[in-house]
């Protein structure tokens, strides 16, 4: 179902949920946006375009015979033991940890993308690959290595990103194209308003 197209070109697709818990709709947003991600990277995949996705691999798992790369900026717990974590901060850029399973899923490794500057922990400068177990670790350290190669070259810069320099320099200008293309956030939830009063006052069968 559609909402009642609104002034100024906002429509949207209606999605109900049955939970009603109060995160059950964000909830199924991100597992609508998961999805859409793991199509879109599956299918890059296929065509032997080497994706990454920003964040963790979620839906990707389902289909594991394909070198689809996570790109994970922060770390809220060790993944690795302490002697080998506290190795990390040491890498350069461009340099990556050896590979190391987590769970029986993924493979994962470190990797220095930039040099944060002086004011900066450790850890800044510093994401997580992941990718799916499936692809057989040679494939897994061939990918690992050939993301090392060239992902460094994207680091966003400290003039421009608060997030640099792991945030992805395309990334941030996609995001500021999104941004101009959705319009003044204001006046969407304005007409996402409306257009739900508009369908809670038709008569049943008339939308």
């Amino acid at each position: 179902m559609e909402l009642p197209p609104q002034p100024g070109g906002w429509c949207w697709e209606a999605d109900s949920i049955a939970g009603t818990e109060p995160d059950a709709g964000s909830e199924r947003l991100r597992r609508r946006m998961r999805d859409t991600e793991a199509d879109i990277a599956e299918g890059l995949a296929e065509q032997h375009w080497l994706a990454v996705i920003d964040g963790p691999l979620h839906n990707i798992r389902r289909t594991r015979t394909l070198p689809v790369i996570g790109y994970v900026k922060t770390h809220h717990r060790p993944m690795l033991a302490a002697a080998a974590w506290r190795q990390v901060p040491d890498l350069h850029t461009g340099e990556r940890s050896g590979l190391f399973a987590m769970r029986d899923d993924l493979y994962a490794c470190y990797l220095r993308v930039g040099m944060p500057g002086p004011w900066a922990g450790p850890w800044a400068g510093i994401v997580r690959l992941e990718v799916p177990a499936g692809v057989g670790l040679a494939l897994a350290r061939e990918t690992a290595d050939a993301a090392a190669g060239w992902l460094p070259a994207f680091a966003s810069a400290h003039h421009r990103d608060r997030r640099a320099p792991v945030n992805m320099a395309p990334v941030a200008g996609l995001e500021r194209h999104l941004h101009r293309l959705q319009g003044d956030p204001r006046l969407a939830l304005r007409a996402v308003r409306a257009a739900v009063l508009a369908l809670n006052r038709a008569p049943a069968g008339t939308l």
